[in-house]
């Protein structure tokens, strides 16, 4: 679809997707992001049905029809349909058709729902997908405060000068939700005050390239 570049993902896939009961020794299952990991009807049937599942959000993907980021949508919260990410949609469409595959498969599923900020914790309250969950928790990501303190910041040495480092990544320079034209913007301005000219915007997307983004890759000024 032309109209967006996040990623959406179904809930069933060609092959299905067992879990051998008999040979399953753990006490707690916890899933992360599992877009083409599984095929949602014969995973969780195969599950034992009182094994605890701990399911930890990365995106929105988990609570709605198959798109990873709502772009402001609140559809998700109704059973989908009508998808604006996807091609010819409609009340039954392949939004409609996941999410209540999804809602099927965990409707008898010991599902406690972990998510790293607030916002997407409250998100996920509202989705029907969600709604026989047994706990709802925010926990935020690991992270050891120690390594931010004040060092010497890491530098590139060009003839005589030493330049600054700084590092944007993204799955997708296309995706406009990942910020890249507002990261060309700042390095700008940041060169203008140092009144530097050879500051960089590394590239080490997976899709897409500086290039492909046109008139406003041709804004950085390197």
């Amino acid at each position: 679809n032309d109209r967006q570049t996040e990623f959406f993902s179904q809930a069933e896939m060609h092959d299905e997707t067992w879990v051998d009961a008999a040979r399953f020794p753990h006490q707690i299952l916890n899933l992360h992001w599992t877009a083409f990991a599984f095929d949602y009807p014969s995973f969780f049937a195969s599950l034992p049905k009182h094994l605890p599942i701990v399911w930890t959000l990365h995106d929105q993907n988990p609570y709605t029809g198959g798109c990873h980021f709502v772009t402001g949508c609140d559809r998700f919260q109704r059973g989908c349909g009508h998808c604006p990410q996807i091609q010819d949609p409609n009340l039954n469409d392949l939004s409609r058709h996941s999410f209540l595959v999804k809602r099927a498969a965990l409707a008898s599923r010991r599902i406690h729902v972990v998510a790293p900020s607030k916002w997407m914790l409250e998100e996920a309250q509202k989705s029907p997908i969600f709604a026989r969950a047994k706990s709802f928790q925010h926990i935020p990501y690991g992270l050891d405060l120690r390594l931010l303190e004040q060092a010497d910041a890491p530098t590139a040495n060009v003839g005589s000068r030493l330049l600054p480092t700084i590092l944007f990544g993204a799955e997708d320079l296309k995706n406009a939700r990942k910020g890249v034209k507002y990261a060309i913007e700042a390095i700008n301005e940041l060169a203008a005050l140092a009144k530097q000219s050879s500051m960089g915007l590394k590239n080490d997307a997976t899709h897409g390239s500086l290039d492909s983004l046109g008139d406003y890759s041709k804004r950085l000024r390197l």
